[in-house]
């Protein structure tokens, strides 16, 4: 998911269920930080990127929330 919103961490658990991880990606490491401090759960995993340029290999990801369709969204997912 883009952006480090508490909301879409929760949809994204809801949606993955128990066995899916979730990649927070936001530019602002403050941002990450502060969400890192409120979400304790271990299948949660923060990185700093952008829409433009997300630091994941070509189509590993199931699901982006929080994004605008770009050539990026498009490499990683699946």
């Amino acid at each position: 998911m883009l952006g480090a919103e508490g909301g879409l961490v929760d949809e994204a658990l809801r949606r993955g269920g128990p066995d899916a991880d979730v990649i927070v990606v936001d530019p602002e490491a403050a941002s990450l930080e502060r969400l890192e401090r409120t979400v304790l759960d271990p299948r949660v995993w923060f990185m700093i990127g952008d829409g433009e340029v997300l630091p994941l290999p070509d189509a590993s990801v199931d699901v982006v929330l929080g994004a605008e369709d770009t050539p990026e969204v498009e490499r990683v997912l699946r």
